[in-house]
C-alpha cells in the first residue's frame, strides 16, 4: 500500500504516482497533490525532482557521469595548486552524494513507491 505524502490517501496505480526527491528524502504523491505541493514549496535554488519521469530517469543515469567527470577535473587541478583540506572534504561530499544519491534515490523510488503497486 502506497499513500500520498500530502494527502495520506491511498494511491491506486502507477499512473496516479508522482515520486519527488525533496533534499535526500524520496516521497510518493498523487499527480494532482504533487502539483498543488510544488506551488506552496518554497523554493531557493531548485524544487524537487520528479524521479519516476523520463527526464528524472535520464538526470539519474547521467549524474555519476557528470558527478565523476568534474571530480576527476577537480582532482587534476588539485595536483597543480594545493586547496584547503576543508574545501577538498566540502568537495569529495558533494561529488559522492552526486555520484551515489541520485542511483539511490531511483533505486529507492522503484522499491519502495512503484514496486507495490504492480
Amino acid at each position: 500500500m502506497v499513500e500520498c505524502h500530502r494527502c495520506g490517501k491511498v494511491i491506486a496505480s502507477k499512473n496516479e504516482l508522482t515520486t519527488a526527491l525533496q533534499g535526500l528524502k524520496v516521497w510518493g504523491y498523487h499527480n494532482e497533490c504533487y502539483v498543488e505541493h510544488l506551488r506552496k514549496e518554497p523554493s531557493l535554488l531548485f524544487r524537487s525532482i520528479r524521479l519516476n519521469t523520463h527526464a528524472g530517469k535520464i538526470v539519474c543515469i547521467l549524474a555519476p557521469f557528470v558527478g565523476a567527470i568534474i571530480a576527476f577535473s577537480v582532482m587534476l587541478s588539485s595536483l597543480q595548486s594545493r586547496p584547503p583540506l576543508l574545501i577538498m572534504i566540502v568537495w569529495v561530499v558533494v561529488f559522492l552524494i552526486v555520484i551515489v544519491g541520485m542511483p539511490y534515490a531511483r533505486y529507492r523510488s522503484y522499491h519502495h513507491f512503484e514496486k507495490p503497486l504492480g
